[in-house]
């Protein structure tokens, strides 16, 4: 018996051409790359985050022997 496949769908960020698997990571990446909001820094190892839920996980996996510690804010410019 043959086996179906489903076809593949890629969908392209019409900012960059990123291309994605599905709408829901074009959309992420879409707020993650492309919008405006804040980015925020571990000062242990300068790596940048723009989601809560990154940046814990982040702290725990890569400083777990560090006691709670202050994150870096950068608002960006808004350019007009």
């Amino acid at each position: 018996p043959e086996e179906f496949v489903q076809p593949v769908s890629i969908v392209a960020c019409c900012l960059c051409a990123a291309q994605y698997a599905n709408k829901q990571a074009l959309h992420n990446h879409f707020w993650e790359i492309h919008f405006e909001q804040p980015i925020t820094v571990c000062p242990l190892c300068k790596q940048r985050f723009r989601w809560s839920n990154v940046i814990t996980k982040h702290a725990k996996e890569a400083h777990p022997d560090k006691e709670k510690f202050q994150m870096e804010i950068i608002v960006p410019e808004i350019s007009s």
